[in-house]
């Protein structure tokens, strides 16, 4: 049985929290194993990265999966998007779905142009991506994500200096195509930690556990293991 979380009456009341994940690889605390995914960090100020940053006593291993580099101040310009785009350039929907990046990154975006580039944040346009995307909209407060992204969410300076004194081993999981969190800015990402790992799961988008289920689950549970 599933149901709909009821939202506050007044946006006033939305409370902060890091959003962290505890895969059940080995029993309980008190060093969880921690999972992170981009679309965590969109919809809490404190993303996992700022929280490992302030209590990394906290956390044994760290895997951050596609991660949002937005809290340690990694731009993603608008020529890596395309760079990234043109790997889908043999793809039957790729011309529609190029010209609507082109206009979003131009400044010139429509509304349909945001439902027109959803092909590029999967590994594989099929039906079940397709029903993934459309349930999407289902899954989020806009009306609290706008003030948890609000200018002054993250210091990424004071991020990243707590990073650069993090010991644990952290897993950081690129998908090859994915329009999100390109690779090169996740490998940018993973350089700012003292002990971590870069692996890029080929012919995946934004959510590799989609894309390739079996090799997703290996990476990672070797990883938390």
């Amino acid at each position: 049985m599933t149901s709909t979380p009821a939202f506050p009456a007044c946006s006033a009341q939305y409370s902060i929290h890091p959003i962290l994940h505890k895969p059940l690889i080995r029993p309980g605390p008190p060093d969880p194993d921690t999972a992170d995914h981009t679309e965590s960090a969109r919809r809490s100020r404190r993303s996992t990265a700022s929280y490992v940053g302030r209590h990394p006593e906290s956390v044994s291993k760290l895997a951050l999966i596609t991660p949002s580099v937005m809290a340690v101040g990694i731009a993603i310009n608008a020529g890596l998007r395309r760079e990234t785009a043109q790997l889908r350039q043999d793809e039957p929907w790729f011309p529609a779905a190029f010209a609507a990046l082109e206009a979003i990154t131009s400044g010139k975006a429509t509304d349909d142009c945001w439902q027109a580039i959803a092909p590029f944040f999967y590994g594989r346009w099929d039906a079940r991506a397709q029903a993934h995307q459309a349930a999407e909209d289902g899954q989020k407060n806009k009306e609290a994500a706008t003030p948890f992204g609000a200018e002054g969410a993250f210091d990424p300076d004071a991020t990243r200096a707590a990073l650069a004194l993090f010991g644990a081993p952290v897993l950081l999981l690129a998908g090859e195509v994915d329009l999100n969190s390109p690779p090169r800015a996740t490998a940018a990402f993973t350089e700012l930690f003292l002990n971590a790992e870069l692996v890029m799961q080929s012919g995946a988008g934004h959510f590799p556990w989609l894309d390739d289920p079996d090799r997703f689950v290996a990476t990672t549970a070797a990883f938390l293991r």
